[in-house]
């Protein structure tokens, strides 16, 4: 069974769950400008997952393709996965992607793209005196440096994407940041 068409057509998720539901192994093979992403399943579980350009595997790269709106996919039946990246059920997995799909929507509001470059705003004394921050806010923020875009910090810190943006996000929304573009 071969199966291709255009993410502008039709909704990953749909057709993931086509495949789930009619128990196949094989692999999915995603292109967007450039970027290319595979997708494995074994007798219909969701098995591994990569983005190679943006070095992510098992679920975090099932999260990011399914944001895909755009860009072309392939599904190759009985292509094996290399390695086993992910455990959780297909249903669980996909219901958080669509979770975190929704959470972007909101993000890209303040975050227009992940290589604008966080900057410190300057606050008041007072203000510095009510902020409370969380290990992986303060773990952020001790990488912005002026250069360094959301993309960057983010695989500084070992965070994915989405959890990077989600924190930067709430960063701008308390005003303690500001983005600005990539310079060159």
């Amino acid at each position: 069974m071969s199966l291709q068409g255009s993410l502008s057509d039709i909704n990953l998720a749909d057709i993931l769950q086509l495949i789930a539901t009619s128990r196949k192994t094989g692999r999915f093979k995603l292109e967007r400008n450039g970027s290319i992403g595979y997708i494995y399943f074994d007798k219909g579980q969701l098995v591994h997952a990569e983005l190679a350009d943006e070095n992510l595997r098992g679920e975090s790269a099932v999260y990011r393709l399914s944001a895909w709106k755009e860009g072309s996919f392939e599904f190759q039946a009985d292509e094996k996965a290399p390695t086993i990246s992910i455990k959780r059920a297909f249903p669980t997995v996909i219901m958080e992607a669509v979770r975190i799909i929704d959470e972007w929507e909101l993000i890209r509001k303040k975050i227009s793209s992940e290589d604008m470059v966080p900057l410190f705003k300057d606050i008041g004394t007072d203000q510095k005196r009510r902020i409370t921050l969380n290990t992986k806010e303060w773990l952020i923020l001790s990488k912005i440096d002026g250069i360094k875009t959301i993309k960057n910090i983010a695989y500084d810190t070992g965070l994915s994407i989405f959890e990077a943006a989600k924190i930067f996000y709430g960063l701008l929304v308390n005003d303690l940041i500001e983005l600005k573009r990539k310079e060159g």
